[in-house]
């Protein structure tokens, strides 16, 4: 009777300990996604190094590989249009195609490090436009 006791009391504490409501209480990690700038993010990238960030921006051009290419800001695109006065090109990597040159897009993903340079990796894009200006 006593082991049947200790049994129930130990299996009660147990289900106590996992608890799936104890996570709610600890800090998390800002998954928001901190809203910048193309030019904010490659004077600083250190400061947003695999935080969540969202970029607004043009594509200006594609990288060599199918799933890259180049951001800059709106008033970059302004400005100079796709040609290549931009100050600032943010280098974005998605693991889906590239959108079309000239579209208008918001990106999602954050700032790693690799092989000693940094990465915009994305990990999500919407279109919103298409603001091609020769």
């Amino acid at each position: 009777m006593m082991k049947s006791i200790a049994l129930f009391l130990f299996t009660i504490a147990l289900v106590g300990c996992d608890n799936p409501r104890r996570d709610e209480t600890k800090s998390k990690p800002n998954s928001i996604p901190v809203q910048t700038s193309v030019e904010t993010l490659m004077q600083s990238p250190k400061n947003f190094l695999n935080q969540p960030v969202s970029v607004r921006g043009v594509v200006s051009r594609h990288g060599k590989a199918p799933n890259v290419f180049m951001l800059i800001s709106d008033e970059e695109f302004a400005k100079c249009g796709l040609t290549d006065c931009a100050e600032f090109e943010l280098p974005v990597r998605m693991s889906s195609a590239a959108p079309a040159i000239g579209d208008s897009v918001i990106v999602e993903g954050a700032i790693h490090a690799e092989n000693g340079k940094f990465a915009f990796i994305a990990t999500g894009m919407r279109r919103f436009g298409n603001g091609t200006k020769k």
